[in-house]
């Protein structure tokens, strides 16, 4: 018998956001509230506890990209800390290191995050992912993302690609994972599909 999964509350707002949603917007996420002003973002803090302890030094992956610290730090904070609802990372101008890029705060929406994917280019990122079920009751699962729009490049996308279980390696705690080409397929009801799969497997 399966679980029936229900998002919880995710402090939604009103606003316009990078892929154009809003809440008369037809389309794949058309069932969303809007995004807030400022996509529910904060800035990326300097400061943070180590972690890691350098888990990260001078290990890469096989297409040769670095995992900066910061990274993996981020992770920790949010997992720990419950400060952010979602972080979204990706590989620096160089080419060689995948950093942080954006963070959203506790308030920040479901459809703050989506609007906050960039249309042609890949990111990772990773969802504190809250859910209900008659089993367990309210639960968090963090869900790992690879956005890799059909747009953004062959090369990017295969760099992306074959960085991916590298950079989930160094991220204790991920409880599902997707990946995404287009806003459509990462809707609520996709993700809320894919941890409930994760759940009845286990």
């Amino acid at each position: 018998m399966g679980a029936t999964v229900q998002l919880l509350n995710q402090g939604r707002s009103s606003g316009s956001g990078a892929h154009g949603f809003d809440g008369m917007a037809s389309g794949p996420l058309s069932n969303q509230t809007s995004v807030s002003e400022d996509g529910g973002m904060l800035d990326i803090p300097a400061d943070l506890p180590d972690y890691c302890k350098g888990a990260t030094a001078g290990k890469k992956s096989m297409s040769g990209i670095a995992i900066d610290e910061s990274c993996v730090n981020l992770f920790m904070h949010m997992k720990t800390r419950k400060q952010y609802k979602w972080l979204i990372f990706k590989v620096d101008d160089s080419g060689r290191t995948v950093v942080p890029d954006k963070i959203g705060g506790q308030s920040s929406s479901y459809n703050d995050f989506v609007c906050s994917l960039p249309d042609g280019q890949c990111r990772y990122a990773v969802y504190d992912y809250e859910y209900r079920s008659p089993e367990r009751g309210a639960t968090k699962k963090m869900v790992f993302l690879l956005w890799a729009p059909d747009h953004s490049g062959v090369k990017p996308k295969m760099m992306y690609a074959s960085t991916k279980d590298f950079f989930k390696g160094f991220l204790d705690g991920i409880g599902a994972e997707l990946q995404a080409s287009e806003p459509a397929e990462i809707s609520e009801d996709e993700i809320r599909e894919r941890v409930l799969s994760n759940m009845t497997r286990k």
